[in-house]
């Protein structure tokens, strides 16, 4: 009688924990999507230093049926405007010169794992970001004929300070748990999450 009260109770408390414990698994999962980013980030700058090549992340919202797509392709050369990067319009992260993606291994901006989604924003749309070897880092918005990147420092894509990006978990109910921040300083610096 005694085996079955402490079954019971065990029981008892391994649901009501259950619910906490989903929650948290699916918190920690958002900060290690953002922590993929950052290294997705910081692969950038240091292979752009490391190999004396421009290095350019494309982070496309839309692509692969709305699911989205960021890739780290590297350059021909130093510069970023005179640099070519291959350009794969079904956006496979296929190409000889790409070198990674993220968030691994779905190569997508919005993961959906468990019956959530993490859901990665910019407020710019479809956007690359460039890294030189002199630690510049350059921006435009992607489109089909894309424009000359430029310095971000107050004239680019984003404005002056640093560039931010948005993790979101989201469920059936919109919103849920902690957002992350990823930000990436404009003028050098690692990228890195801010809460």
């Amino acid at each position: 009688m005694e085996l079955m009260i402490v079954v019971v109770l065990i029981a008892t408390v391994a649901a009501l924990a259950a619910p906490s414990i989903q929650r948290a698994q699916a918190d920690r999962r958002t900060h290690e999507t953002a922590l993929d980013l950052v290294r997705l980030f910081r692969h950038a700058r240091g292979d752009a230093a490391g190999y004396g090549r421009a290095h350019l992340i494309r982070i496309l919202p839309d692509a692969n049926d709305g699911e989205g797509s960021v890739e780290l392709v590297r350059g021909s050369n130093n510069g970023c405007n005179t640099a070519t990067f291959e350009d794969d319009e079904d956006v496979g992260c296929a190409e000889a010169s790409c070198v990674d993606n993220w968030p691994e291994p779905h190569n997508r901006a919005s993961v959906n794992e468990h019956g959530y989604t993490i859901d990665l924003t910019t407020g710019a749309g479809a956007h690359e970001l460039c890294f030189q070897p002199n630690g510049v880092l350059m921006s435009r918005v992607y489109e089909d004929a894309p424009g000359a990147f430029v310095a971000d420092n107050g004239a680019g894509v984003f404005g002056a300070g640093a560039i931010v990006y948005s993790l979101q978990r989201t469920g059936d109910g919109g919103a849920e748990g902690v957002a992350r921040r990823v930000i990436v300083p404009v003028g050098g610096g690692d990228a890195r999450i801010m809460r």
